[in-house]
């Protein structure tokens, strides 16, 4: 009562020649990386390829993307006191465009501009600064709604345009392209008179 199924027979997996080491299916970062300092550190690129049996083209793309890395790592990395002035000089930029903005507006109008006006400093570069002022600042100085400065730019470029010119020239005139499609369609026997064009 107490005996257990046997189990079925199966046959032992052939094992590996002594000399071949089993790789394992992905390698571990850590692996990686020990593989990729040894070439850096000047062993032969076909030396670390036969002993880790990983092939030297993984070897040298994964040495190249280790340097890539490493050198993004560094420029990313930066002194805080850096970072700060790059973040103070980028809010004295901001500052510098709304005066010259303010100054413009006070030197038309006063405390409010014109869409129009508005619309026509978009295309204005900041002398302080080198760069184009943004709309929103430029209606947040002038008081105006983005939406009627998007509007009144849009209206600008869809206003009647001058008839277009006209197309290459041809052999024949319209007049005489109409002639002779009527003929055409005159001697076309499926044609009824009653609807020839007049």
């Amino acid at each position: 009562m107490g005996t257990k199924p046997k189990k079925p027979a199966t046959l032992p997996e052939p094992s590996s020649p002594p000399n071949e080491v089993e790789l394992p299916e992905r390698w571990s970062v850590q692996r990686k990386s020990e593989l990729v300092l040894r070439l850096l550190r000047g062993e032969a690129l076909d030396a670390v390829s036969r002993e880790s049996q990983v092939p030297a083209h993984e070897l040298e793309s994964g040495k190249r993307i280790f340097l890539e890395q490493g050198s993004r790592g560094l420029k990313i990395r930066s002194d805080p006191e850096e970072r700060e002035l790059t973040l103070a000089r980028a809010k004295i930029g901001e500052l510098m465009m709304r005066l010259e903005l303010g100054r413009a507006l006070h030197r038309k109008k006063g405390a409010h501009g014109r869409v129009e006006e508005a619309a026509a400093m978009r295309d204005a570069v900041s002398p302080g600064t080198g760069r184009r002022y943004p709309l929103r600042m430029i209606c947040a100085v002038f008081r105006v709604p983005r939406s009627t400065v998007y509007q009144t730019m849009v209206s600008a470029v869809s206003a009647p345009s001058v008839a277009a010119k006209r197309g290459p020239r041809t052999r024949w005139s319209d007049a005489e392209a109409v002639v002779a499609i009527r003929t055409v369609l005159a001697a076309t026997p499926f044609h009824d008179h009653h609807d020839a064009p007049g």
